[in-house]
């Protein structure tokens, strides 16, 4: 066992349930603050790392549950759609996650051709899970 450590304003950070670490070890989970605003994360290669930040940036999502990883990397878990947030700085998507009305599953599959020696993270691509 071992401890994945926090991150900072996180006052929870957990796996949330079965699937959450494939056969290389790595795993995904969630970070909730005081407020309850979550965040997706990934365990890789010995450092966690926010979801969010390996997501291209204009990508509709903001990752906030890392539910499941398979040995491919592919990451399934739960995104607010940012164009459902009221517009405030910092974004609600951030900070206000509650204001926020429209969430989906996501499906991130790592891009191992946007991988460079500075960057040992791949580039997730995103795709919104409907379902019906």
């Amino acid at each position: 066992m071992q401890d994945l450590g926090a991150f900072p304003r996180a006052v929870v950070t957990g796996i949330p349930c079965c699937g959450t670490l494939n056969n290389k070890g790595e795993a995904v989970g969630l970070t909730a603050d005081s407020s309850f605003n979550l965040r997706a994360w990934v365990w890789r290669g010995h450092t966690k790392t926010d979801l969010n930040v390996l997501v291209p940036r204009d990508s509709p999502l903001y990752l906030q549950v890392g539910g499941s990883i398979n040995d491919a990397g592919q990451i399934a878990g739960q995104a607010i759609v940012k164009s459902s947030c009221p517009v405030q700085t910092p974004p609600a998507w951030e900070v206000n996650q509650f204001a926020c009305t429209e969430f989906h599953a996501f499906v991130a599959t790592p891009s191992e051709a946007n991988q460079t020696e500075s960057e040992p993270l791949p580039v997730w691509k995103t795709a919104i899970a409907h379902v019906k």
